[in-house]
């Protein structure tokens, strides 16, 4: 895609594994600061944004213009955070 070819993933800066653990480590400690900082539902409603965005929106991305519907869930999910 010519918007994100410029991107390290693309570019082969980083490996696959490198983008999940960097993810991982940055999901956990959002994670772990909202569980601390707000309360324990905020944290499992990023948790379940994150996990919404990850494995439904970003691949549905490629297939299907359902996936605006997907983001619009993820999106009211943090506004409900806030």
């Amino acid at each position: 895609m010519k918007r994100t070819r410029n991107r390290p993933l693309p570019l082969k800066n980083l490996t696959v594994n490198q983008a999940r653990m960097w993810a991982a480590a940055c999901g956990t400690a959002g994670a772990g600061v909202l569980a601390v900082g707000c309360n324990e539902l905020t944290a499992l409603l990023g948790v379940g944004n994150i996990a919404l965005y990850a494995m439904v929106y970003t691949p549905m991305k490629q297939t299907s213009t359902l996936n605006t519907w997907v983001r619009t869930c993820a999106r009211a999910c943090v506004r409900v955070r806030v």
